[in-house]
């Protein structure tokens, strides 16, 4: 069996790039558009790492919400940020929630 990702983005597109760049080194994955959909899945799933957008527009939630308050509750798997804003000060804030790498 394999281990499985879950990739939270509220860009279609960009989950399927992901999905398909991890399926073709024999991950698994499951996603949704929808953060707390997301938030949800890592508090009831058993993931070998999970893939999470920054925004979510039309959610009343956000990325860093999600990877603090999974944290918060004993989510121990690597987190990586996805995200198009590698300022300083966003880099800065991501990583002060334990997130593992941003791409």
């Amino acid at each position: 069996m394999s281990k499985k990702i879950l990739i939270v983005d509220d860009n279609r597109r960009d989950i399927e790039r992901a999905r398909c760049l991890l399926e073709q080194v024999g991950f698994a994955t499951e996603s949704t558009q929808i953060g707390t959909i997301g938030y949800e899945k890592l508090m009831c799933g058993h993931y070998a790492a999970a893939l999470i957008d920054l925004t979510f527009p039309e959610d009343d939630t956000s990325g860093l919400d999600i990877i603090r308050s999974s944290r918060q509750n004993g989510v121990d798997i690597p987190i990586v940020v996805i995200t198009g804003d590698e300022t300083a000060a966003t880099l800065d804030l991501v990583f002060k929630e334990k997130i593992d790498d941003y791409v």
